[in-house]
């Protein structure tokens, strides 16, 4: 059977955030559909920061410190949601659509598609996964994608996927003052964006303006640090996320292409390799307008009973890693074989 040469071969995505109240689900889910438009993708790599365990986990130590659930109470993923407290803008968060995104996710890898997960800075306590294939899927520090041009004796270009985190200036790592700072900031202006969405739905918040303007030097530096990594580890291009900033470009100096998917938290935009052989930059905002798509996720839409099992033996990774079994605790993987 010949393949349809319009269709999408490889889907990048990162820093989906999911279930942390302010991730934009159905961004998210029009950027599958259209993915999936002309069949499934042969590969689809999950570039950081998917689910949003540090917010998960941050938000159980202030329940436990506040005494609103126990220790064991939370052992449950499905549990620990249902005890979940809503701030004020958070009155429309449905953990159920964040199963389903992921649902969907499983589903295509069941069906064959290739799913690697490179984790980030805010998925990082699976790292004790990293190496195994969890549902069939691939979790791993970082991954190369390749692709091939010409007949009997292609051409190959090498590209390298790596959440970016690493390319980080010192003084922005975690568990430093401006680190803190800057993650204060981001909660408080998107609390400020979904107050306006409520009074002015045709409000758009743009993070990615935002950050070119306010944070100019730190994505220009972000962006060398990420080519002079390509450069040293002899690869064609680089493939990020992290910054939430999508960014297609050619580096005069070095010829490598630098890749960002941006972010499904905020803007919905991600990063699509095509059978054609061409690159795009996908906005979900632009499918919504050009091609009619809608979210279908539905609370009626009952989740897979694997997708829930899943989720409850991350949580249970995440668990062990931020009380202090260490990376030496191993994971059940029958649990979810």
């Amino acid at each position: 059977m010949k393949k349809n040469k319009s269709g999408v071969q490889a889907f990048f995505f990162s820093d989906w955030h999911l279930f942390h109240p302010y991730s934009r689900v159905k961004k998210q889910d029009i950027l599958l559909t259209c993915a999936c438009a002309h069949g499934p993708p042969e590969d689809i790599h999950m570039v950081g920061d998917i689910v949003d365990f540090e917010f998960l986990l941050h938000r159980l130590d202030k329940m436990l410190e506040k005494g609103v659930c126990t220790r064991q109470q939370a052992d449950n993923f499905q549990d620990f949601l249902s005890l979940l407290p809503r701030k004020k803008h958070e009155t429309d968060f449905n953990p159920h659509t964040h199963s389903r995104i992921l649902d969907r996710i499983l589903t295509l890898a069941r069906g064959g598609t290739r799913v690697t997960w490179v984790l980030g800075n805010h998925d990082e306590k699976l790292d004790s996964l990293v190496g195994h294939k969890i549902n069939d899927i691939a979790i791993a520090h970082e991954a190369i994608f390749e692709t091939r041009h010409g007949g009997k004796n292609p051409s190959v270009n090498r590209y390298a996927i790596k959440h970016g985190h690493t390319f980080d200036p010192s003084y922005l790592r975690r568990n430093t003052h401006w680190y803190q700072r800057g993650s204060d900031l981001l909660d408080w202006v998107i609390e400020r964006d979904m107050g306006m969405q409520k009074l002015l739905p045709s409000w758009d918040f743009q993070f990615a303006s935002f950050g070119k303007k306010a944070f100019k030097n730190i994505v220009g530096d972000f962006r060398k640090a990420a080519i002079a990594d390509a450069r040293a580890n002899n690869m064609d291009g680089i493939i990020c996320g992290h910054i939430h900033v999508s960014d297609y470009r050619l580096h005069q100096g070095t010829g490598i292409v630098y890749m960002n998917c941006g972010d499904g938290f905020t803007h919905g935009t991600a990063l699509a390799y095509r059978r054609d052989g061409h690159w795009s930059l996908m906005d979900a905002k632009d499918i919504r307008t050009q091609f009619n798509y809608v979210s279908t996720l539905s609370p009626d839409s009952p989740v897979h009973t694997d997708t829930n099992r899943f989720m409850d033996f991350l949580w249970k990774q995440a668990l062990d890693r931020h009380y202090g079994l260490g990376k030496e605790a191993q994971p059940c993987l029958t649990l979810v074989a």
